[in-house]
């Protein structure tokens, strides 16, 4: 019996820029947009959990975005 591939997600989503060096007042802005494929782990109504692997049934590299940073997310197959 073939298993079932969990749904994999292209994800671009907005997080906190961080710099790592002095700079001016001019140089500093807003947010990043991070572009992150994964395995949708849950999609819960104000988040949606992502993972990098899955290893014997357990997930490993687990994150979760809040909803109001998704700027936009595509469902992907695999073959």
């Amino acid at each position: 019996m073939k298993k079932q591939i969990p749904q994999f997600v292209h994800v671009w989503w907005r997080d906190s820029k961080r710099h790592l060096y002095q700079m001016s007042e001019d140089d500093v802005d807003g947010v990043s947009v991070i572009h992150t494929a994964s395995y949708l782990v849950l999609s819960a109504k104000d988040s949606i959990t992502l993972a990098q692997d899955l290893i014997e049934g357990e997930w490993r590299g687990v994150m979760t975005i809040p909803r109001e940073n998704i700027v936009e997310m595509n469902y992907l197959t695999i073959k």
